[in-house]
């Protein structure tokens, strides 16, 4: 079973991933994982690098299939399982904020992030808070809904089902 290590900030992730690559060898398979902040064009290590305050260098020993991007963050995943958010946030939820989203990786960071506080704008669980809501609603959402959604949630978890069983 995978170990997941949230590390707060990307350069904080990127960090315990360049330590633990070097401090574990090849007794594990550590794996990036971080938001785009916007549209991917390239592969996951050069978009990283490319972007003006990441600079994350494929580090020595690391492959392509160790760095893993959420288009456009973590919360666009929610928008390929509306069903779930609605149960999340219960009844009061304003339902046309969270029409299904068949490909979510075009759909902005702002515009994500705005169609979840509308959304639960009047819900009695409260307005979404990236801080307060994001990683207990990501425990609740369906893989399979997001990996239908988003290109690199599927490769992400054809990595996980390949090196992970």
């Amino acid at each position: 079973m995978p170990r997941i290590i949230a590390s707060g900030s990307r350069q904080d992730a990127y960090r315990g991933f360049c330590n633990s690559l070097k401090a574990n060898g090849e007794a594990s398979v550590p794996v990036l994982l971080v938001d785009s902040e916007g549209p991917v064009n390239a592969g996951p290590w050069q978009h990283l690098n490319s972007r003006p305050n990441d600079h994350m260098d494929r580090p020595p020993g690391a492959t392509d299939d160790q760095c893993h991007l959420m288009v456009q963050l973590m919360e666009s995943w929610f928008l390929a399982d509306p069903k779930t958010v609605k149960q999340y946030f219960g009844e009061d939820v304003v339902e046309k904020h969270l029409k299904a989203v068949a490909d979510i990786e075009p759909v902005a960071k702002p515009d994500v992030l705005k169609r979840l506080r509308l959304a639960s704008k009047r819900s009695s669980h409260g307005k979404f808070e990236k801080a307060r809501n994001s990683f207990e609603l990501l425990s609740c959402i369906d893989p399979a809904s997001v990996e239908r959604a988003s290109k690199h949630a599927k490769r992400l978890l054809d990595f996980l089902r390949d090196n992970c069983t």
